[in-house]
């Protein structure tokens, strides 16, 4: 079922990716794979709901834009051009505010603004690994299973598992 929340960061993303002519597999190796090109259709489709915070900004990264951006999209607030029209539309409302509100909407910002502060304190900027650190990470996982797949035979020599038993070689011994 399509989620309208996720309908207008989804088309937002693919809109982007297809001016700049990516394909969904350029936004997974763009990714490291972390985003993969199935889970990239369903969120431009709509059926991905929410997103996490590594996933936007790995997605940000992907498609060269800024991170709020996708962000504000996430959160259900309009895309920055749209917002920027509604800038001049809330500067005249306060302006026509009397003393009074003016310094409640200043107090109120002020304390969204140390709220902001506090998460992101919480939740700091999540960093993208490097190409090298994927590559380690891969082959530290590959070390662990060929670890796992090597049983110690009693004359010392060493065989692979073969579907679940130990299947143990043949060796010719000289005499």
């Amino acid at each position: 079922m399509k989620q309208t929340s996720a309908n207008h960061l989804g088309e937002y993303i693919k809109d982007t990716r297809e001016q700049k002519r990516l394909a969904l597999r350029d936004i997974e190796e763009r990714s490291h794979g972390l985003i993969s090109g199935g889970h990239l259709s369903r969120i431009e489709n709509g059926f991905v709901a929410n997103l996490t915070v590594q996933s936007i900004v790995v997605l940000a990264h992907a498609l060269e834009v800024p991170k709020e951006e996708l962000f504000r999209l996430a959160c259900g607030l309009p895309a920055k051009a749209e917002a920027d029209g509604q800038k001049d539309h809330l500067i005249a409302l306060y302006n026509s505010l009397p003393d009074r509100g003016r310094k409640l909407t200043v107090a109120l910002a002020e304390q969204v603004w140390l709220a902001e502060r506090q998460a992101s304190a919480i939740f700091p900027i999540v960093r993208l690994p490097e190409p090298e650190e994927i590559e380690r990470s891969k082959q530290a996982r590959n070390r662990t299973k060929t670890k796992e797949n090597v049983v110690e035979v009693p004359n010392g020599r060493t065989s692979q598992k073969a579907k679940g038993h130990a299947k143990l070689k043949r060796h010719k011994t000289g005499a």
